[in-house]
């Protein structure tokens, strides 16, 4: 840190539940500059053949790359951004708990 402090860094909370509609979140990406972007849920798009449910926001598609995390005011991880979301929207998110849930049968 710039005043000397050692950082503490703690583990994500990953939303189980549905964001609401008009709910506030924010993400973070960028390549060679961070940006940081915030708007709010505009739809919910259900689960359809191998794709989870999506979180479409009216964030600008450009503040939004692969990898790119969405959380609520509350720091809790709601989605990330991936190529089959932004495929279904430019601003889309999978649903994060439905990432972990694959990624935990994957490994039984």
């Amino acid at each position: 840190t710039t005043d000397g402090k050692a950082s503490t860094w703690i583990p994500v909370a990953i939303a189980v539940a549905h964001p609401s509609l008009g709910e506030t979140v924010i993400t973070f990406a960028g390549r060679t500059v961070t940006r940081i972007s915030d708007g709010i849920v505009t739809s919910l798009i259900p689960a359809a053949d191998s794709v989870p449910q999506i979180i479409e926001t009216n964030i600008s598609k450009d503040s939004v790359l692969s990898g790119s995390p969405l959380i609520n005011t509350d720091g809790t991880l709601i989605g990330i951004s991936t190529g089959p979301s932004r495929a279904a929207t430019p601003s889309g998110f999978i649903i994060a708990a439905a990432l972990m849930r694959s990624s935990s049968s994957d490994k039984k």
